[in-house]
């Protein structure tokens, strides 16, 4: 069963609120504005160490769908509807941002769980918010 750039954006801060990363009160509070400095303000930093159980769950939830958390791009998203297409370049930069420099920097030593959930939240908030909505 693939998924659309929305099912998934929609599922990103379900996971981050299932992996202990963030609280429900915490996501509504980043919604609109989410730079990793705002994250690092909001967000105590032993919940960021759970980051790594995020990632777990929404693979898995991508996995489900024939997705794979591992090769997703701004222009390969394995498990996307087909023919789907983020539509701008906007889209796939933020899709570079919350999957494939997230997947290139998690095991390095200066990896920044907040700049990961920023990107994330800014992937959610892009394809949640309709175009006319946005800032």
């Amino acid at each position: 069963m693939p998924f659309t750039d929305i099912e998934l954006a929609h599922q990103i801060p379900i996971s981050l609120v299932e992996a202990g990363v963030l609280t429900p009160a915490q996501v509504a509070q980043l919604a609109e504005s989410h730079t990793e400095e705002q994250v690092r303000g909001t967000v105590a930093a032993i919940d960021l160490r759970s980051f790594p159980r995020y990632w777990l769950l929404l693979n898995r939830w991508m996995a489900a769908r024939g997705g794979s958390i591992k090769t997703t791009t701004g222009r390969d998203v394995p498990g996307r509807t087909p023919g789907a297409d983020p539509g701008t370049m906007q889209g796939r930069v933020l899709y570079d941002d919350a999957f494939k420099q997230t997947r290139d920097n998690i095991t390095k030593e200066k990896f920044s769980a907040a700049k990961a959930v920023a990107s994330a939240l800014r992937f959610s908030h892009h394809f949640l918010t309709p175009e006319d909505e946005e800032d």
